[in-house]
This record gives C-alpha cells, sequence and structure tokens, in this order.
C-alpha cells in the first residue's frame, strides 16, 4: 500500500506540510519508507546494481574532498546528498516492487495515469474558480499550497513550470517504453499523454510548457525522420521542408498571429527583443550565464567541480560580469544571487559542473545513452535543462524502464 500511495502522490505536489519549498514533493518521503521497510531486499538489488552505487559514493566521496579546500556549506551539501539519494531509492523501489516481490507494473502505472487524470481535472476545477472569482474557494486553495500563482492554474504542481516535467518527464516517457515494447497503453494512459497536454496549454498560457511542446515535437518528428525506413533522399527533402516552414512562421509571424486571433506579448518580445526582455526567462537565463562566465575565470574547475554543495562559488565568480549584461528591469532575483548561498540553479547540467565537474557529467550521459531508447533519451536530457533536482522521478524513470522494462508472455 505505501507504494500505491508514493506512486499515486507523483503528480499531488505543493502541500503546504512539504518539507521543500523549491520542490514541494512529498511522494518521495513515501519512497524512502517504503524502502526502508523493504531493507532486507536491498542486498540482492545492489548485486546487479553495483555500478551505479559504488559509482555514486566515489563521486560524492571526491567532491567532498574538493570542497574541503574551497569552504563546507554543510546545509547545501545535505541537500545535494539527500536529493540524489532519495532519487536512488525511488529507483530502488521501482526494482524491489516489481522485480524482487514480482508485482505488475502494468497495474500500478494505471494508478499512476488515475492520479495525473485527477490532476487534470483539479486544474480545470482551479480555472473555473479563478474565473468566476469565487473568493473563499481560491483562499482554500491558497492554505493548504505551499506555494501560490495565483490567478496561474498550476494544476497539483508546485508552479507551472514543473507542468514539461511531469508531462513529458513521466507521463511521456512512460508512453513511449510501453508503445515501442509493445504493452498495452489503456485510454487513460493516452487522456494523460495527449489530452492533458493540450488541456494543459490550454488552462496555464505557460510559456515554458509552449516552447517545451513544440521543442519535443520538433526532436520526435526528426527521430521519426531520421530513424525511419524511407529513403535517404526523402528524409532529406522531408527536413529540409520542415526547416523551410518553421523559418516562414519565424519571418511571417505577425502575419500568421494576426489571422489566428490575440498575439501572446511575452513570446513576442522575446522573438523581437532577446532573452532578456522577459524577467523570468532573464532571471533564470542569468544563473547560467554568471556561472559559465565563473567557469572561464577558474578553466581547471570545469573539470573538477567546486564540490558538492558548492554551486554558488562559479556564480558569484561570474556574477560582476553577467551583471553587465543584464538589462531587464525585472531585478529582485538578481540582487539576491548577489549574496547567492543556494542549491538551485534551474539547469542540471550547470549544476553537475559546478559540483562534479564536467568529466562527471559526460560520465552519465555516456551511462545513460541508448540506441534502442534514443528518443527517451534525447527528450530527457532536453528537459533537465531547466530543472536540477537529482531527485525528479524523469531520469531514474527512464534508467528502470531502459534496464527493467522487458515483455514476457501475459505482461511484463
Amino acid at each position: 500500500m505505501l507504494y500505491k500511495i508514493g506512486l499515486f502522490l507523483i503528480p499531488f505536489e505543493n502541500f503546504f506540510f512539504a518539507p521543500s519549498a523549491g520542490w514541494a514533493a512529498i511522494a518521495p518521503i513515501i519512497f524512502f519508507i517504503y524502502f526502508i521497510q523493504n531493507i532486507k531486499k536491498v542486498k540482492i538489488i545492489l548485486k546487479k546494481e553495483k555500478k551505479l552505487m559504488i559509482g555514486s559514493l566515489v563521486i560524492v566521496g571526491i567532491s567532498f574532498f574538493i570542497s574541503l579546500m574551497y569552504g563546507i556549506n554543510i546545509k547545501n551539501i545535505a541537500r545535494s546528498f539527500i536529493t540524489y539519494f532519495l532519487g536512488i531509492i525511488f529507483y530502488f523501489s521501482l526494482i524491489i516492487r516489481h522485480k524482487t516481490l514480482k508485482k505488475d507494473p502494468q497495474k500500478d502505472f494505471n494508478n499512476l495515469f488515475l492520479a495525473y487524470f485527477l490532476s487534470s481535472l483539479v486544474g480545470l476545477f482551479q480555472w473555473l474558480v479563478y474565473k468566476e472569482n469565487i473568493k473563499f474557494i481560491i483562499k482554500m486553495i491558497n492554505s493548504i499550497s505551499k506555494r501560490s500563482y495565483y490567478p496561474r492554474v498550476q494544476f497539483t504542481f508546485t508552479e507551472p513550470s514543473f507542468t514539461s516535467m511531469h508531462l513529458y518527464g513521466v507521463i511521456l516517457i512512460l508512453y513511449l517504453f510501453f508503445k515501442k515494447e509493445n504493452i498495452k497503453i489503456t485510454k487513460l494512459q493516452k487522456y494523460c499523454t495527449f489530452i492533458f497536454s493540450i488541456l494543459a496549454i490550454i488552462l496555464e498560457k505557460s510559456l515554458r510548457l509552449v516552447l517545451d511542446t513544440l521543442v519535443i515535437l520538433t526532436i520526435i518528428f526528426f527521430y521519426k525522420c531520421l530513424f525511419s525506413k524511407k529513403k535517404i533522399w526523402i528524409k532529406f527533402f522531408t527536413i529540409i521542408s520542415i526547416l523551410g516552414i518553421l523559418l516562414f512562421t519565424y519571418t511571417n509571424r505577425d502575419t500568421l498571429v494576426g489571422i489566428i486571433g490575440k498575439k501572446d506579448p511575452r513570446i513576442e518580445k522575446i522573438l523581437n527583443k532577446g532573452i532578456y526582455s522577459d524577467g523570468s526567462l532573464a532571471s533564470r537565463y542569468f544563473r547560467i550565464n554568471a556561472s559559465l562566465k565563473g567557469y572561464c575565470k577558474n578553466k581547471l574547475n570545469v573539470i573538477t567541480g567546486y564540490g558538492i554543495g558548492n554551486i554558488k562559488l562559479p556564480l558569484l565568480l561570474g556574477y560582476e560580469e553577467a551583471r553587465k549584461e543584464y538589462t531587464n528591469s525585472y531585478m529582485y532575483e538578481v540582487n539576491q544571487l548577489k549574496n547567492f548561498n543556494g542549491h538551485s540553479l534551474f539547469c542540471m547540467y550547470i549544476k553537475i559542473i559546478s559540483e562534479f565537474g564536467i568529466v562527471v557529467l559526460g560520465i552519465i550521459l555516456i551511462s545513460l545513452y541508448s540506441k534502442e531508447y534514443f528518443l527517451e533519451y534525447m527528450i530527457i536530457l532536453y528537459l533537465y535543462l531547466q530543472f536540477d533536482s537529482y531527485a525528479f522521478y524523469s531520469m531514474w524513470f527512464y534508467l528502470y524502464l531502459k534496464k527493467y522494462l522487458k515483455i514476457k508472455e501475459g505482461g511484463i
């Protein structure tokens, strides 16, 4: 029952009692309790996952040693360590449940899709309540939420920008794996994969969700073209045609948007004036830009990292230089970053390089690579450009499905 509760709570974040405000999730804690309950089964898993555990311990150990040279931040070390091993515990929980205890993952994942279906209904309910301005219900929603983005719809997620991670990093990844392995896809899963995505775009009006949807559709399209059995000249012609259509759409966007309807001022501003024209996007990019400029000042640390918990160091090194380039009037987050002592950069790759170095990042990317599941691999890589929690489910679902999802007669 604990495992089922944990799986069901994956979409249900943002409760006021969640321990973290950054990603206010409860499910990882439930999986931790489930893992402890089944601790006797872990020995069997460790035999299969020696490389993962030994590699993790070596990397964390070396990184901790490096952090001794640059200063130890106990709070940030604890955060990084805990989130990483909560991710591994989730991965181990999947293996314990479906491989050691031989439970049917299809039934379990149906419960997960039911939870996402309910999450979509919650979002629809939020939209109706906000539209009609029903104040007592709005107050109730705010009182049980860790973070409120009223009047923006956020479904049951910590914030609207997390929707992409759930839709494409969990639902779509499961859908693609099931389809590839010829496993029965339920109506509920089809709903969550397609209808929920459309509903989220309409209700949330999130710039990031629109962008992520377009990029992922492009990745899928190019994958289908490149890996189809059609002749090379057909593939080439198709790709050139699509690039031509995209270029035409961009150059004639004013006319096209005018025909379709109202322009989105945020998208229009970014297209015309660049990344610094939007406050939210600019402040997120600032973290990456400052870190990159910090790397240039100390190139050796690009290889080794600054040690676990020390993602602030390259950011602060490059802060002033990045600040000179920053042209948006939204300065609140940028000013706060001058005394940055946090644990999040909103980009997994920058976070890993800052803590562990580019060599470790390369090892991780090579380890995750799969020719058989190349499409899923590319989607995961894209999503983590704007998300950096080691505990989030996408990477661990991908790792589990890639390694353990096999067809057997009568089921998985």
